[in-house]
């Protein structure tokens, strides 16, 4: 069985400016898109038996992938694609996203992180998502 751990479905626009220009910087010459869609996503994932997808949603650098996308994508792929949340605690309603995206999203698993979410890993605010989890 492959199992893809680790995909994205986020959009230039919800990749954010801030992301992409650096990225643009950084990898200039790979022609890598990071435009994924679901169609892009479902055509890239056909060799895997199992793939679990998510966004990034960050404050700081102004990512934005809705947790509801990722849940009607998986959804739509129960046989295949497993739905992780994304959960940036700077966000005041960090704690209400992350019950909404388990009990009405179904999504299954979570995406944090310190360097693009910008926050100390043992900070209050995220022991309490640990807890939650």
């Amino acid at each position: 069985m492959i199992v893809d751990c680790h995909t994205h479905l986020s959009t230039n626009e919800e990749w954010g400016d801030v992301f992409l220009n650096e990225f643009a910087v950084a990898y200039k010459k790979t022609g890598i898109d990071l435009h994924v869609t679901p169609e892009r996503h479902w055509k890239a994932s056909a060799s895997a038996d199992k793939v679990i997808v998510f966004g990034i949603n960050s404050k700081f650098l102004n990512m934005c992938t809705p947790n509801d996308q990722i849940a009607a994508y998986a959804s739509a792929h129960t046989d295949k694609i497993i739905g992780f949340m994304s959960i940036d605690p700077n966000d005041s309603g960090a704690i209400e996203e992350l019950e909404r995206s388990v009990h009405d999203l179904n999504l299954r698993g979570i995406k944090m992180s310190p360097v693009y979410q910008y926050y100390e890993p043992m900070d209050e605010r995220v022991q309490e998502i640990y807890k939650r989890l």
